[in-house]
């Protein structure tokens, strides 16, 4: 079986909870992935997305080193909607099939690059309750920030064009931009793969 290099688009509607605390509104990410394949079961696949997420989390999750809060007062709650670049890194593992359907499964590791982060808290301050905004740019690099795995059915389009739809679960290794918030995301990655190179 030949090796073969591949290309695709992904989009991938997206849910994030900080430990699984309520979910705020439904988030999205969209992106290319760019795919090596040894044979017809095993293949690693990288790639660039841009995410957006939004959550929720209460106070005592929340690093406030970095954020724009008085000295001395205590965050209660704070709402967060971040734009990241995620970069994948996955193994993927194609079950044995004779048909054009099939399923797989997918493991590895996504490292995050924060582009842009917006925080609506409140916080308490000596005797009187406040809520503020604030915008964080390029606040934090984080490699190796959540483990990935996916498991989803696949369907072979024409000789060179294949189908996937991969409900995913993203596990936090660490905590993730301006306030190191453990971000646990699921969702479903659906795209399109073709084949560009065959050796």
């Amino acid at each position: 079986e030949k090796h073969t290099l591949y290309a695709g688009i992904i989009v991938s509607p997206d849910i994030s909870t900080v430990k699984m605390q309520h979910v705020n509104k439904l988030g999205m990410g969209a992106g290319i992935i760019l795919g090596y394949s040894f044979d017809k079961m095993l293949s690693v696949e990288s790639g660039i997305l841009f995410d957006k997420k939004t959550y929720y989390s209460k106070g005592e999750y929340v690093n406030t080193k970095r954020i724009a809060v008085p000295n001395y007062s205590h965050v209660k709650d704070v709402n967060g909607v971040c734009n990241m670049i995620e970069i994948p890194l996955n193994l993927k593992y194609n079950f044995q099939h004779s048909g054009r359907s099939f399923f797989a499964a997918a493991a590895g590791v996504s490292s995050y690059l924060m582009q842009k982060e917006v925080y609506n808290y409140t916080y308490d301050y000596n005797t009187w309750q406040a809520h503020v905004q604030s915008t964080y740019k390029k606040s934090s690099t984080d490699l190796l920030a959540v483990v990935n795995l996916s498991l989803g059915y696949n369907r072979i389009l024409s000789r060179n064009t294949s189908l996937f739809v991969m409900p995913y679960f993203k596990v936090p290794l660490k905590g993730v931009g301006i306030g190191s918030l453990p971000i646990t995301s699921t969702g479903i990655n659906i795209g399109i793969t073709h084949q560009l190179v065959k050796f």
